[in-house]
């Protein structure tokens, strides 16, 4: 693997043509940037640790065999996620950086991630929550259908978890060292308490409390940090935060409802009434992209952005 990684950088720097150079002479010039880095270090390595709290603390209180259901569908669905939103943070944390000295700008952006993150993690949740049981069967095994309750209400945060990344790519992208650690700190202080108020009730009980503590505390203490740089339009975050839990309530319980009127009218099989209701659920989300002003705009401006693109590269 190290050799392998070697290799790549070697052809990452001739396709570049860019080398290192000495643009700062001083340790104060470089002070800033040490501090910085250091910064998003410790913030990492806090939130890798706290991803692993819930796991330490049920497997001394719980059955293996329940530890287990839990750890593969929180791996899953949170591996998956980040999977990716690791090479859209590569984009979106250098487009921010560049932008936030043009609030105009800056806030054009940041509108226009906040409507993309409703319009597909609101579906993607509900979606994914009300076929657990068909995707866990279809990616694990039967053997493995225990792990389903837990991949239910896990799935439920893939907006909650977008919208904490797409959070800290604002907090990384503003350049703001102490509001950094603030949020990782009292996150990890949320998600803690979280855990032990879950403990009792044994996996379910963790799953149900990290997801509310993180919709009703983590999320609106995080906007709340971020509007306090004064880099965001004030009430922009709390507006399309409301609207993205407004909606993934709407959307489960739409497509649960369907999923069970569903199942008493057709005689399909789990998977083939899985595959109706993605396609449904796509057919709702189209028609609620092109009747809001705002998913008419966003899908536009996409559309001009490809073109734009595109006529550069013929040149």
């Amino acid at each position: 693997m190290s050799i392998a990684g070697f290799i790549s950088l070697l052809l990452s720097l001739h396709a570049a043509r860019w080398l290192p150079s000495r643009n700062i002479s001083t340790f104060a010039e470089a002070k800033g940037i040490i501090v910085y880095g250091g910064t998003l270090a410790l913030s990492t390595i806090a939130n890798r640790v706290i991803q692993g709290i819930d796991l330490m603390l049920l497997g001394r209180y719980i059955p293996l065999g329940e530890l287990g259901y839990y750890s593969r569908a929180k791996s899953l669905m949170t591996g998956t996620l980040q999977q990716a939103l690791g090479p859209i943070a590569a984009v979106m944390i250098p487009v921010l950086s560049r932008l936030r000295n043009d609030p105009d700008k800056f806030n054009n952006w940041v509108r226009k991630i906040s409507v993309l993150i409703t319009l597909v993690a609101a579906p993607s949740s509900a979606l994914i929550s009300v076929n657990s049981s068909v995707i866990v069967q279809l990616l694990l095994g039967n053997s493995w259908s225990e792990a389903a309750p837990f991949f239910t209400v896990i799935a439920l945060g893939i907006f909650l978890m977008s919208h904490g990344a797409y959070y800290y790519w604002i907090l990384v992208a503003t350049g703001n060292p102490a509001t950094l650690v603030k949020s990782t700190w009292i996150g990890a202080t949320i998600t803690l308490v979280a855990v032990f108020v879950g403990l009792p009730w044994g996996g379910i009980g963790v799953a149900l409390a990290t997801m509310l503590s993180g919709i009703f505390l983590r999320a609106p203490v995080l906007i709340h940090l971020i509007n306090q740089t004064g880099k965001v339009e004030k009430g922009l975050l709390t507006r399309a935060y409301v609207r993205s839990v407004v909606e993934v309530v709407v959307w489960y319980l739409i497509l649960y409802s369907m999923s069970v009127g569903c199942s008493q009218i057709f005689d399909f099989s789990e998977v083939m009434a899985a595959i109706l209701l993605a396609l449904i659920a796509l057919g709702f989300l189209a028609a609620r992209v092109w009747l809001s002003k705002e998913g008419r705009e966003l899908v536009l401006s996409l559309r001009g952005n490809i073109r734009e693109n595109f006529s550069l590269r013929k040149r």
